[in-house]
C-alpha cells in the first residue's frame, strides 16, 4: 500500500532508545521562534508471507515476518529433490529472503541452509550426500559462503561468538534428547561466528556482516571387522559420523553511520519470524514418506500431506522457536524483547507483535502501528482505517 503524503509534515527517522528505530513527524510550518510540541513515535511495521506453491496439494504458508512498511521484501522456499537420499527434512528445502530499505542502503538477507555428511570410517562406502570434514561458523562464512555471495568482499574481522554458542548448544541437546532416550548416542554442538566486511555501494560506505551457527550431530556407531579366512566376527570398533548442519545464516549491511540504529531493525525483524509448524511438520512427513518407500531415484519428491496441529502443539512450536530466535536477535540488539500477543476486538484474531510497546493498531490490510504514546491517533497522522488492537500481556524474562 502507497503510504500517504502529509504534506506539509515531512517524515523523519529518530533512534529514540537502544532497542526501537521508531518514526516522528516534525510540523514543518511551524514558526522557527515557537517550539514545536513534542512528536509521538511510533513504529509502523507491515507482515510479509512466504508461500509454498509446489510442496503440497495447496499452497501453505512457509514464515511470516515484520517488517517496516517501506521496505521492499522477497522471499521463496525451493525443494532440493536432489537430496531426498540424505533423508534430512533440512536438506530437502531450503527458505531465503531479502529485505531492503527504499535506498536500498540497509538489507537483511536469509541464506540457504546447508547439509553434509562425515565419518571417522575411512573405509565407509560413498554417501549419496555431500561429504566434507566439520567446519567452525567463522571458517564456513569466510572459506564457503563469502566466495559465492560476496565474492570481492575484504574481511575486517571474524568474530567467535562463546555465549551464542553455549545457548544454540543447549536447544540443540534439548531437541536431540528424543534420540538420546532411544538409545542413541547423539551429541550436538553448536559452533557462533559473526564476520564483518566493508565496501562502497552507491556512494557509501557500508559494513555487512554475516552472522551464523554450524550444528554438528555426531553419532558413535559399531563397526563389526571380520577376519577374512574364517568370515567371523574378530572385533568391534566405532566410528564418529558426523550431520553437519550450516543453519539461520544471515547478512545484515548498513552504512557505517547508521549500524547501531539499524542493528536494532534487524533484531526486530530476526525475532519476529515464525514459521508455520503445520509445513514444518509437512515437510518432516515428506521424509518420512522416502524412508517408507525406499525411495532414492533422482525423480521428484513425493508430494506432502499436512496434518493440523491442536493448539497446544502449535503454542509449543512457536515457544521453541521463539527461544532459538532469541540469541541471534540479541546478536545485534542485546535489549530487544520478545514478541508480544494483542487481539483484534472486531475478529477475535490474535497477532504477536514485537514486543514492548503497550498500544497496537492494525489497518486489517497485514499493516501494524506500535507506539507507547496513549494520545497517538494513526488514522489521523497516517490516514485510513485503523483498529486499536486490545494487548493481552508481555510475556514473562
Amino acid at each position: 500500500m502507497k503510504r500517504p503524503r502529509l504534506s506539509p509534515r515531512t517524515v523523519v527517522v529518530l533512534l529514540l532508545s537502544s532497542s526501537s528505530l521508531l518514526c516522528a513527524h516534525t510540523n514543518s510550518s511551524s514558526p522557527s521562534h515557537s517550539p514545536a510540541p513534542t512528536p509521538p513515535a511510533y513504529l509502523h511495521l507491515k507482515m510479509v508471507r512466504i508461500i509454498d506453491k509446489v510442496g503440497f496439494a495447496s499452497p501453505v504458508e512457509v514464515v511470516s515476518l515484520l517488517v517496516p512498511s517501506d521496505w521492499r521484501f522477497e522471499g521463496q522456499v525451493t525443494w532440493h529433490p536432489e537430496n531426498k537420499a540424505c533423508l534430512d527434512p533440512n536438506s530437502i528445502s531450503s527458505i531465503t529472503y531479502h529485505a531492503t530499505s527504499p535506498n536500498g542502503l540497509l538489507s537483511l538477507e536469509r541464506f540457504p541452509t546447508s547439509f553434509w555428511l562425515w565419518s571417522t570410517n575411512t573405509n565407509s562406502t560413498d554417501s549419496p550426500c555431500p561429504t566434507r570434514e566439520p567446519t567452525s561458523a567463522a571458517s564456513y562464512i569466510k572459506d564457503q559462503l563469502l566466495p559465492q555471495v560476496r565474492p570481492d568482499a575484504q574481511v575486517i574481522s571474524a568474530q567467535p561468538l562463546p555465549e551464542m554458542s553455549r545457548l544454540t548448544t543447549e536447544l540443540a541437546e534439548r531437541n536431540n534428547a528424543a534420540a538420546i532416550n532411544f538409545g542413541q548416542q547423539v551429541t550436538a554442538k553448536a559452533d557462533c561466528a559473526r564476520v564483518l566486511f566493508e565496501y562502497r555501494l552507491d556512494g557509501h560506505s557500508v559494513q555487512e556482516s554475516i552472522l551464523g551457527t554450524i550444528i554438528t550431530l555426531s553419532t558413535r556407531r559399531p563397526l563389526v571387522v571380520y577376519d577374512k579366512k574364517s568370515a567371523s566376527k574378530t572385533s568391534t570398533k566405532y566410528a564418529e559420523v558426523f550431520t553437519i548442519h550450516a543453519s539461520d545464516f544471515y547478512a545484515s549491511r548498513a552504512p557505517l553511520e547508521q549500524t547501531d540504529a539499524s542493528n536494532a531493525v534487524f533484531a526486530r525483524i530476526l525475532l519476529s519470524a515464525r514459521f508455520n509448524p503445520v509445513w514444518v511438520a509437512g515437510r518432516k512427513e515428506i521424509v518420512t514418506q522416502l524412508k517408507d518407500s525406499g525411495d532414492d531415484s533422482e525423480g521428484p519428491l513425493p508430494q506432502g500431506k499436512l496434518v493440523p496441529l491442536s493448539e497446544r502443539e502449535l503454542a509449543e512450536a512457536y515457544r521453541r522457536q521463539a527461544e532459538a530466535r532469541l540469541p541471534n536477535a540479541r546478536q545485534f540488539d542485546p535489549g530487544v524483547l520478545t514478541l508480544e500477543t494483542f487481539i483484534d476486538p472486531n475478529t477475535n484474531q490474535s497477532v504477536e507483535l514485537n514486543g514492548g510497546f503497550e498500544f497496537a493498531w492494525s489497518n486489517n490490510n497485514d499493516e501494524f502501528i506500535l507506539t507507547n504514546d496513549p494520545h497517538f491517533n494513526p488514522t489521523a497522522e497516517l490516514q485510513g482505517s485503523w483498529t486499536q488492537l486490545k494487548h493481552v500481556a508481555a510475556p514473562k524474562h
